[in-house]
This record gives structure tokens, C-alpha cells and sequence, in this order.
């Protein structure tokens, strides 16, 4: 057991694998963190443009409110009287007094720190509180140009050397409303502390914020001068800063940018900010916040997660190593197990060489045998040392055969191969034997190894096989009972002649297909079931009588029995069935049947015409007999005799129409009747008719109309006028016989190439079920003896006969309470007419 031969190979899978989960880690920490760099940034810089332009909004309100009030002031004609006044008389105490309680009103109660009235001179004549007299040296070089402009004006905020506060005034222009034009005598600054005021109205932050501020800026030449409170300055004086410092916020905002997120504040601190300007005023607001403040948590974020990324690489390079050493000690350990294995392995095969019952032996290249079993021995009757150096064609019955040179090639070609072959004992005795051969390579040299097995019963038993399959498929193919066979999925796999012959298929399209393929499918669920049990060996055969489909389509009736062929174990081999066409029996019992239930049919309807004749032609023959009697009576008058005779004439008629009736059928079954087709004129038949029910209509107070859509020479055609007629008496006396009350309508069209008549009713209509059954003989819907409407049942199924003769066809449509339509057809037939 040598271990140094192989080492474990370094896993550079695992340590590819580490450092693309490494440094997709750190690239993923790393565009996550600037994406929400990015994103924090943005969203701050909208937050703080949305507050810049609220504030610089207020602002703006804040200078439109101050305007309003010097323009209210301005054009308020009382106010510029009085003063103008007070500028020419100086001396009333009166006027002084009430004017400087209109200057203390707007100090107190407005947004202003002190109020005066200034001359054209530019002198104060008039001020409060009294402290605050000092124009400085900005608002006395600006004033005369205010003035001469004659506009409310608000300055800038500035701080002039006389006052040490900033400030910013709203200057009124003045006018003497006495004056034709207008003049300007003087102006009332109202003057305004920014702190106080103006810059309250920036210094509140709507969000919560440690570092954000708000604040004014105005470029003043080459500087940026910061106008309002600042959060991080203690100074009092004008922070003042140098306009070339490109990252400043305050130069930005000069620049005309409006949002950034590199700019620094006055401090030099880092800032996230958003400038506007503020319309009609020289300033800009400036609305910011510390970066620190704003990416601070996510930069402790991002180190946190840095940390855990970290650590997680470090925990997924121990596990890899511990992988690997997992790996190493597996490696090392399957190693011995391998060589303890091959041990056994050796050991093992070394048994069964000794022992196994099938002839081992391993030759070398020039075919001797090097190595044999015991089992070798003794199938060949040698002694080890005689068996060994024995060329292999030594142990063939003909060792000049040259055929062991074709199997060494396909083993040097393909490596193995196995064959069966002839080898004879050291008596000269031979046995067959199959042999599994197979090249090796052992250091470098060829080998062949040979697995032999000694097949004699094999081989009588494949003889008595091939003996009994051949009696088998003799007597299968030569079966004159239609036989298949087929698998345990029931897929045919092979049948015989009489079977093919049977289904119209041959042997090779029946191969592939089932039963089922060719069952109808009313029987192939019980076949299923049948075969279910079958197999359960719950019944021995499965027999049964299906209708099957031939190739043509035509139909056949086999008896049907499926034997199961099973192997040792019991399980299913093969389905034989046997299949006889039993077509013909079929179609007897068939008829047979169908005879039978004709025959009781017509008994039963005969009965029902005997019985209906005897009453029908009882009562005619009643009244004959009991009328005539009557007439030899004593005392009878003659208009009685009259009477009688009428009724005995007319009982003779309708006894006449019954026989009639029973004739024309008795020649219609018999073949008998014949038809004669003559020239007839339809329209002149429906007339006549027309007219011989008109005694009907009169007596039961009936409509009957007729309808004749053709000219009298249109519906002139060839056909018999005789059985027309007895067609359209038969229907027309059903109607009045089952009409009460409303009318007839008969009549017919032309549709294509046939005369369709009609004899429509309005009278008690016929019920669904027996619309086909009123054209059968002897058939009534009313059967019964004391029905209500009499009659043999004949009229209807000789008119179907004389319409079958004529060649046409006849139906009904009718429902109860409804009345009926008959309809039937004659062929329009006009040859030899025109």
C-alpha cells in the first residue's frame, strides 16, 4: 500500500468559487452603497430645493406686504396734508404731537424699529422713537434718486458708519396734493431691524435636522456677503467671503446653480445644498445641510455591513478549508479502504477461480493457456500440467479450422465478444460451450481471458423448445378459428389467417394494434372488466360475443374466448384469443326475433281489427236488420218507410266502405293492386272533392277551404286519379270526423319537382309518440271499445301505401288540442302532357 503514489488534487473549483463569491460580495456592498448614496443624496436636495422655494415664497410675500403698506401710505391724501403742513409751519406743537402719534401707531403696531419724516432737504423733522434720527451716508446718497423717482422703494439691508446695526428702510415719497403738480416735499422712511423680522421668517426648519440652515447672500463686487444670522458664526458684522472660491455655496448661488452636493458652506464644511433667487430683491437663499449628517448613518451602515461581509468572507475561507482538509483525510481514507478492498477483492477472486462452476482460463498472446480453474480441469479431463501450454486450438475437434483466428480478430478489434463453439475432452468426446471472451492488457502485455460454460442441456432443451413451438404455430396457423395473440400490454403480436381473413387485415397492420382498435365500443368496457378478472385467476377464460369493426367497416359478430399464457412464477407471458364469427347466427336470431315480435304484433293488431270490424260492421248490420224489419210493421207510415230506407241505404254504404277498406288492403299485401298513370287535372280533383264534402260542411258547420296555387294547365301531371282521390277521401273524412268546431284547409304547392297536398285541421290533434304509429295497420290511438270516434284503423296505412305507389311519401305534424296537418307527395310528372 504505497500512499505517495497519488496526492489530493488542489480543489481550484472551491478556490475559484471563494473568490467569485468574495468579490461579488464586495461588488455588491459596493454598488449597493452607491445606489443609496446616490438615491440619500437626491432626496435630500429635493427636500431642500422644496424648502428654498418655500422660503424664498415667504420672503417674497413678506417684501409684497411691506410695498403694500408704503403704497397705502403713499396715496393716503389726509397723511401727506397733515405732513405737509407740519414741514411749513414747524412750529404747531398740535400738529407735531398728532403726527408723531401716527409715527409711534406704525413702530408699535407693524414691523417696523423707528419711523421719519425727511424734508426734500433731506433734514429729519420728525422722528420716533427719538433716539433714531440718523440717515447715514447710504440713505442720503440714495434718497434724492428715490425721490425724484417718486416709487415706494425697500433698500437693501446695509450698515451705514453713523449706526452700528444692519437695517434695511421702506422709503413713501410724499406729494403735495394742493399743488398742480404733484411735487414731492419730503418722504416717511420706516425702518426695519432684518434680525427682528426678516430673518425669523428663515430661521424656522420644517424637518427635524442637527446641521441644516437657512440663509441669506448677496454678491457685493468681488465678495459674497452672508446677510442674515448664521447658525455656526458668533460674529455681529457681515461675514464677507471671496467670490473666487468656485466650491462655495454663496458662489454657486451667483453662478446660477441650484442644487449641489460638493459645495461647502462659509465654514468649509461639506454641504448638500439648494439656491434660489429671490425675485426683485439682490439676494439669494441658501437652504443646506452637512453631508456628514446625511450619509453618516449610511456610512456607519455601509461599515457595519462592510464588517459583516468581512466577516463572512473569513467564516467561508474557513469552511473551504476545512472542506479541504475534509477532502484530504476522505481522500486518504478512502485510499486504504480501496487497498483493504483490492485485498479482498483478490482473495475473492482467487475463490471463485478455484470454485466457480464455469471454465475459466487466460491465455497469452500466442494462444496457450497460462492459467486454469478446477473447473477447467475437470470439463477437459486434464491434469493441471498437462492443460497448461495448450494452444487453444488444441481443445477443437478440428484444430485446422480457422475459425478461432476470426474471433481472435473481433476480440483484438472490439475487445470482447461471445460465441458458442465445439471443444472436445481428452477422450476425444465433445460438448457444446459458450464462451464469453474479453483482450486484457497487464503490463504492457496481451492477454485473453475466457469464460466458458458447458451448454448441453441448454441445448436439448432448445431443441424440445423448437420442437413444441413448431407443433404450436402449426396448429395456430392452420386454425380454422380466427386466433391472435398478444402481449401483456394486449398489443397483437401475431395471428393467424383465419383471423385476418375475419377482420379484413393483414397479419402485418394487425401487428401493433389491440381489440380494442377494432371493438365497438359498447363492449369494451366489459372486456376490461372480463380480462381484470382474468388475470386475477379469479375465472379461467374470459369468454363473451362483441360486435367487432372489419377494415371495410362492415360489421361481424365473434364469439370471443382470452386464455392467459403465465411463466413459472405466475406471471402474465401471453393473451391467446380465439375469435369465431358467429355473424350469421346473429342475424338469425336477429329475424328470428324480429319475426316473432312482427308476428305477435300483427296477432295482437289483427285482434284489434277483428274486434273494431265486428263492431264496425255490427252496428251497420244492426240498423239493416232492425230497419228492415220495421218496414213490415202494421201502421207504418210512408214517410217513416222513407226513413227507414234512408237509414238502411246509408247503414249499406258505410258497411260497403268498411269492406272496401278491408279489400284494398287485402290487395295491397297481396301485390295485387295496380297503379295507372293517366293524364289528370289536380286542380279539377281538388274541385270535385271541394264539392262532395260540401254536404259535410253544411251538416257539422265546418269551413272548408281550398288552395290551388297552379293555373289549371300548370297542374296537369301524370299519375292514377283513382288512388289520388281515395288518398284525399281518406283524409278529409278523418279530418270532419275529428274536427268539431273552426275548418279544413287542403290544398297543395310545388316543391321541387313534387306536388306536396295538405289537408290541414283545427280538430283534438295527435300526440308526439304517435305520429309514425297512426300509419301502421289497424293502429288507433283511441283502441278501446267505447272510444269515441269509430273506425277500423285502415284509412291512414292505406293512404301510405297509395302514396308509396303513387311514389311519394306521407307524414303528419300535429299536437293535441291543436289540430293536425297530413302532408304527402306526388311526383310532378308532365311527359306525354306537353
Amino acid at each position: 500500500m504505497n500512499f505517495k503514489k497519488q496526492k489530493p488534487a488542489i480543489p481550484w473549483p472551491l478556490i475559484i468559487l471563494f473568490l467569485v463569491l468574495s468579490a461579488g460580495e464586495l461588488v455588491v456592498g459596493l454598488l449597493y452603497y452607491r445606489y443609496h448614496r446616490t438615491h440619500m443624496l437626491n432626496d435630500t436636495k429635493q427636500e431642500l430645493s422644496a424648502i428654498a422655494n418655500l422660503m424664498v415664497r415667504t420672503l417674497s410675500q413678506w417684501r409684497n406686504e411691506r410695498i403694500n403698506d408704503g403704497s397705502y401710505l403713499n396715496e393716503s391724501a389726509l397723511l401727506s396734508e397733515n405732513f405737509f403742513r407740519f414741514n411749513n409751519n414747524q412750529e404747531s406743537m398740535i400738529l407735531r404731537e398728532e403726527l408723531r402719534k401716527n409715527l409711534r401707531g406704525l413702530v408699535d403696531n407693524y414691523d417696523y424699529s423707528a419711523a421719519l419724516f425727511v424734508d426734500h432737504d433731506l433734514r429729519v423733522r420728525l422722528n420716533y422713537p427719538d433716539g433714531d434720527s440718523i440717515l447715514g451716508d447710504y440713505l442720503r446718497q440714495s434718497l434724492p434718486a428715490f425721490l425724484k423717482r417718486g416709487e415706494v422703494r425697500l433698500t437693501d439691508i446695509y450698515r451705514s458708519p453713523e449706526m452700528n446695526y444692519d437695517h434695511l428702510d421702506l422709503i413713501i415719497p410724499l406729494r403735495n396734493g394742493h399743488d398742480s403738480g404733484n411735487r414731492i416735499f419730503g418722504a416717511l422712511i420706516l425702518r426695519i431691524d432684518p434680525r427682528e423680522v426678516l430673518f425669523r421668517l428663515i430661521r424656522t426648519w420644517p424637518l427635524p435636522s442637527r446641521t441644516s440652515e437657512a440663509y441669506l447672500v448677496k454678491q457685493d463686487g468681488d465678495e459674497v456677503v452672508y446677510l442674515s444670522n448664521l447658525k455656526y458664526s458668533d460674529s455681529t458684522d457681515l461675514i464677507r467671503k471671496s467670490i473666487t472660491e468656485e466650491k462655495l455655496a454663496g458662489t454657486m448661488a451667483l453662478q446660477g446653480i441650484q442644487e449641489s452636493d460638493e459645495a461647502v458652506d462659509y465654514r468649509g464644511v461639506k454641504v448638500i445644498v439648494a439656491m434660489k433667487k429671490i425675485p426683485q430683491l439682490p439676494w439669494f437663499m441658501v437652504a443646506k445641510v452637512d453631508r456628514e449628517e446625511i450619509l453618516g448613518r449610511l456610512n456607519f451602515e455601509f461599515r457595519q455591513i462592510f464588517m459583516i461581509t468581512f466577516l463572512f468572507i473569513l467564516i467561508t475561507a474557513l469552511l473551504f478549508g476545512l472542506l479541504w482538509w475534509n477532502q484530504r483525510v476522505r481522500f486518504y481514507r478512502t485510499r486504504y479502504e480501496t487497498e483493504l478492498e483490492h485485498l479482498a477483492l483478490v482473495r475473492h477472486f482467487d475463490y471463485i477461480l478455484k470454485y466457480a462452476n464455469d471454465v475459466i482460463m487466460l491465455f497469452n498472446k500466442d494462444l496457450k493457456v497460462i492459467e486454469a480453474n478446477d473447473q477447467a480441469l475437470e470439463k477437459y479431463q486434464y491434469e493441471r500440467n498437462e492443460l497448461i501450454g495448450k494452444r487453444f486450438p488444441d481443445l477443437l475437434p478440428d484444430r485446422k479450422s480457422g475459425r478461432y483466428r476470426d474471433v481472435i480478430g473481433i476480440l483484438d478489434r472490439e475487445g470482447h465478444h461471445t460465441f458458442e463453439e465445439i471443444h472436445k475432452r481428452r477422450d476425444g468426446t465433445t460438448f457444446p460451450v459458450e464462451i464469453s471472451a474479453r483482450r486484457i492488457m497487464m503490463e504492457g502485455l496481451v492477454y485473453y481471458q475466457t469464460i466458458g460454460r458447458d451448454i448441453t442441456e441448454r441445448k436439448h432443451s432448445e431443441e424440445i423448445l423448437r420442437a413444441s413451438e413448431e407443433r404450436f404455430r402449426k396448429i395456430f396457423e392452420e386454425s380454422p378459428i380466427g386466433t391472435a395473440m398478444t402481449g401483456k400490454d394486449l398489443v397483437i403480436i401475431r395471428a393467424n389467417s383465419a383471423f385476418c381473413s375475419m377482420m379484413g387485415y393483414s397479419e402485418e397492420e394487425l401487428t401493433g394494434m389491440t381489440f380494442r382498435s377494432f371493438t365497438h365500443p359498447d363492449y369494451t368496457g366489459k372486456d376490461e372488466y372480463g380480462l381484470l378478472r382474468l388475470i386475477a385467476n379469479e375465472i379461467p377464460i374470459y369468454h363473451s360475443e362483441n360486435e367487432y369493426i372489419r377494415k371495410d367497416g362492415r360489421m361481424i359478430w365473434g364469439s370471443t374466448t382470452v386464455s392467459v399464457v403465465r411463466n413459472r412464477n405466475e406471471e402474465v407471458q401471453f393473451f391467446l384469443g380465439m375469435v369465431e364469427d358467429v355473424t350469421s347466427r346473429k342475424i338469425a336470431e336477429a329475424e328470428l326475433i324480429a319475426a316473432k315480435e312482427k308476428a305477435e304484433e300483427s296477432d295482437r293488431l289483427k285482434t284489434a281489427f277483428l274486434h273494431n270490424v265486428s263492431h264496425e260492421i255490427r252496428t251497420p248490420m244492426n240498423a239493416i236488420l232492425g230497419f228492415s224489419s220495421l218496414l213490415n210493421e202494421p201502421g207504418v207510415t210512408d214517410v217513416e218507410k222513407n226513413q227507414y230506407t234512408d237509414i238502411i241505404f246509408q247503414s249499406g254504404n258505410q258497411l260497403l266502405s268498411i269492406i272496401n277498406d278491408i279489400v284494398d288492403l287485402a290487395g295491397i299485401e297481396s301485390g295485387h293492386v295496380k297503379i295507372k298513370i293517366g293524364r289528370v287535372n289536380i286542380n279539377s280533383v281538388l274541385r270535385e272533392m271541394s264539392e262532395q264534402y260540401a254536404y259535410k260542411v253544411r251538416s257539422q258547420n265546418i269551413g272548408l277551404n281550398l288552395e290551388t296555387p297552379l293555373s289549371d294547365e300548370d297542374s296537369e301531371a301524370m299519375t292514377d286519379r283513382t288512388r289520388l282521390i281515395q288518398i284525399l277521401s281518406n283524409l278529409l273524412t278523418n279530418a270532419f270526423k275529428f274536427t268539431r268546431t273552426g275548418e279544413i284547409n287542403f290544398g297543395y304547392r310545388l316543391e321541387n319537382g313534387f306536388f306536396e297536398f295538405f289537408v290541414r285541421d283545427t280538430g283534438i290533434g295527435i300526440p308526439d309518440e304517435y305520429h309514425s304509429l297512426v300509419f301502421e295497420r289497424f293502429y288507433q290511438v283511441d283502441s278501446t271499445v267505447s272510444r269515441q270516434y269509430p273506425g277500423t284503423g285502415l284509412g291512414l296505412s292505406i293512404c301510405k301505401a297509395y302514396v308509396g305507389l303513387l311514389g311519394g311519401n306521407i307524414r303528419v305534424e300535429s299536437e293535441p288540442g291543436h289540430g293536425s296537418t297530413f302532408y304527402f307527395t306526388i311526383p310532378y310528372n308532365r311527359e306525354g302532357i306537353e
